[in-house]
């Protein structure tokens, strides 16, 4: 099989700013001044790098895109120099080996309270960013955008519940996603599953994920898809919400601190 860069996207952990160096990068002849031309809100567009990956950047990003389609993500994977998306690593395996292609593993780690706190202020973004943008989430999103906005978002008391509740969604989402049995993974077996990845950005350092899926070192990379919404981040800072964290988001606490280590 052949050798496939994957980039393991977890949300709300600097991959559309990956996603899009990983376009401009691979963006050539008449493309690539094409690509330069474009407004920074529409390279900014997921929609729209999702249309011009595999055309215009020889890869694959949005990848989950098409699991409804799976002929067709076959097909795809076949042709793509490289390929990522929101696809947990367990899921992505046999995808990529009905392809064909071997999965060289690359990902993004982000402090576990910044990336919780980033991923709740996200359903209260989908609404900020207009109502094209909101339809585009299924009823059940749209529904948590509205409770989360008629919170008070400032009381730990009311947020807990929310992290709580839709605990799949927001407590050890990057265990899930990078393990190879996701939140299942023994935690005595996550130094040698992370041993596994080619590649592994920390916090805003994406440095090393973008070399591990190009070869090449890292331009400047403007930052994409930053949070435009109004919300204050101190709720989760409070001594309630680190202990609750402490407890509910251990895995993606211990996944941070193994993954510092590997980097020191």
């Amino acid at each position: 099989m052949s050798d496939l860069p994957v980039f393991i996207h977890v949300p709300k952990t600097a991959g559309s700013t990956l996603n899009a160096a990983l376009v401009a990068h691979h963006a050539s002849g008449p493309f690539a001044p094409a690509w330069r031309a474009l407004p920074a809100p529409l390279r900014d567009n997921s929609v729209l790098l999702r249309r011009l990956g595999p055309s215009m950047g020889g890869g694959l990003p949005h990848a989950g895109h098409y699991e409804g389609e799976p002929e067709k993500l076959t097909r795809l994977l076949r042709e793509a120099r490289w390929a990522s998306g929101h696809i947990q690593r367990r899921r992505f395996a046999p995808m990529a080996a009905v392809a064909g292609r071997s999965p060289r593993w690359v990902s993004v780690l982000r402090d576990p309270t910044e990336q919780v706190a980033s991923h709740y202020q996200w359903w209260i973004e989908i609404h900020e960013r207009g109502w094209l943008r909101f339809r585009r989430y299924p009823p059940f999103f749209r529904d948590l955008s509205r409770q989360i906005r008629a919170a008070d978002n400032s009381d730990p008391e009311a947020v807990i519940p929310f992290l709580a509740l839709h605990h799949t969604l927001f407590l050890n989402l990057q265990a899930d996603y990078l393990m190879p049995e996701g939140r299942e993974t023994p935690v005595e077996a996550m130094p040698e599953a992370l041993a596994t990845f080619a590649g592994l950005g920390l916090g805003s350092d994406i440095a090393p994920a973008f070399r591990a899926m190009t070869g090449a070192e890292a331009p400047p990379l403007p930052r994409h898809n930053a949070s435009r919404s109004r919300f204050d981040r101190a709720v989760f800072r409070t001594e309630r919400m680190r202990e609750f964290l402490a407890e509910h988001n251990a895995l993606d606490e211990r996944l941070w601190a193994l993954a510092q280590e590997r980097r020191g």
